[in-house]
């Protein structure tokens, strides 16, 4: 029986993957055409709705019922915090960037859409394989790593500066992340 289930487990993951792959392409192609972020509006929402609406047409497909995706209604205060925790901490850390003007940001460029498609092609590989490899507290930790990984490509591929303040930054979030799992491991 377990042997099985196995194959059906890779197909669902196949076709999940190859979902949200393409649901986010096609709303990669929309945004970029259309004017790009500045001018994307509701299209944005798609495209963060893509890995949710490949989840729930797979569990349809497969199995005909939302119900073994485990959606559980928290309760109001941890729904609340799962909002704040993380809006606050951007407005910190975004708000202290932008007013110090350490960053570096020229809202004026645009992405390149090579650094997007594959940029995210590498981001979903990476987070599948390491899903498989290892724990869902080590996997999350993929959150702070991504976007040095993304500043790495854009400085490889497109030529784009990197600052000695990106470099110092990424080096203390890969500290962090090593603290983590090292500190994980001692437990």
């Amino acid at each position: 029986m377990v042997e099985a289930a196995a194959p059906r487990a890779r197909l669902e993951l196949v076709a999940y993957l190859a979902l949200t792959f393409g649901l986010s392409a096609i709303w990669y192609v929309v945004i970029l055409t259309g004017g790009g972020l500045a001018k994307a509006g509701g299209d944005v929402v798609a495209l963060t709705w893509s890995p949710a609406l490949a989840a729930i047409a797979t569990q349809l497909a497969f199995r005909r019922t939302l119900a073994g995706l485990g959606w559980r209604w928290p309760g109001l205060r941890w729904v609340a915090l799962g909002y704040l925790i993380p809006l606050g901490s951007a407005i910190v850390a975004y708000g202290v960037v932008w007013l110090t003007r350490l960053g570096g940001v020229d809202l004026a460029r645009r992405p390149d859409w090579r650094t997007v498609v594959f940029g995210s092609l590498l981001a979903y590989t990476c987070y599948v394989w390491l899903l498989r490899v290892s724990t869902p507290a080590r996997v999350s930790t993929y959150a702070y790593v991504n976007p040095l990984i993304a500043v790495v490509m854009g400085w490889a591929v497109l030529g784009e500066p990197l600052p000695s303040s990106a470099l110092f930054a990424g080096a203390f979030i890969l500290a962090a992340v090593i603290l983590i799992t090292v500190k994980g491991r001692a437990k």
